[in-house]
C-alpha cells in the first residue's frame, strides 16, 4: 500500500514538475532562440526544448500572452491550451481566444501563430485549465466550454469573486465538492 501511495505521488508530481521548469525557464528569461515578447517564438522554442519524448512522454499546453499597455494590445499563442475568454465593460459577449497551436512537446519544429487584439479599458482575461469547463455527473458531461463563457458572461462585470462564485457553480453541478480535474483559472484585469 505504501508503494502504491508513493508511486501515486510520482505520476501526480511529474506533470506539475514539468509545469515547474517551464515557469522557471520564462521567468529567467533563459529561454534560447526565443524573444520572450513574441509569443510564436516562446512557444516554438519552448517545444523544441520540453520534448515529451526526453521527458517521459509528458506533454503540456500553454497560453502565453504579451500585454502593452501603450498600445492596450495583447498578443498571444497557445499551444493546445483552452480558449482565453476577455470580457470587456459594455459588452454583451466576451471576446474568446481560440488555441491557436497544438500541443507542446510532441513533435519538433513546431511553428506557431500570434493573434493580437485590443483590449479596453476595465476588461478581465480568464486563462482556465479544462478541469474548470469539461464537468462531468454520472459519467455524463453537464457542463462545456460554452456554457462556461456563458455563466461568465452572466456575472456582474464588478463581480469582485468571479473566481469563486464559478468553483461554487462547478461543484454545484459536479454534485461534489471533489472535482475529476484541476481547477485552474488566472485572471488578469486592465486599467
Amino acid at each position: 500500500m505504501s508503494a502504491a501511495s508513493t508511486s501515486a505521488g510520482r505520476r501526480k508530481s511529474a506533470p506539475a514538475l514539468l509545469s515547474v521548469t517551464i515557469s522557471n525557464v520564462l521567468r529567467s528569461g533563459s529561454l534560447a532562440g526565443a524573444d520572450l515578447r513574441r509569443p510564436a517564438e516562446v512557444l516554438a522554442a519552448l517545444n523544441d526544448a520540453f520534448q515529451g519524448r526526453r521527458h517521459g512522454y509528458k506533454f503540456f499546453t500553454i497560453w502565453y500572452g504579451v500585454y502593452r499597455m501603450g498600445g492596450r494590445s495583447l498578443t498571444y499563442a497557445s499551444g493546445g491550451h483552452p480558449s482565453a475568454i476577455v470580457m470587456a465593460p459594455g459588452e454583451g459577449e466576451p471576446l474568446v481566444f481560440p488555441a491557436t497551436g497544438p500541443v507542446m512537446g510532441i513533435a519538433p519544429g513546431m511553428e506557431f501563430s500570434a493573434t493580437s487584439a485590443a483590449i479596453p479599458p476595465g476588461s478581465r482575461l480568464f486563462i482556465f485549465s479544462d478541469g474548470v469547463f469539461d464537468i462531468r455527473r454520472d459519467r455524463c458531461c453537464v457542463w462545456d466550454l460554452p456554457a462556461c463563457i456563458a455563466h461568465l458572461t452572466a456575472l456582474s462585470p464588478s463581480e469582485p469573486n468571479v473566481m469563486d462564485k464559478l468553483l461554487a457553480h462547478v461543484r454545484e453541478l459536479r454534485g461534489s465538492a471533489h472535482l475529476d480535474d484541476d481547477f485552474s483559472v488566472i485572471e488578469a484585469r486592465f486599467p
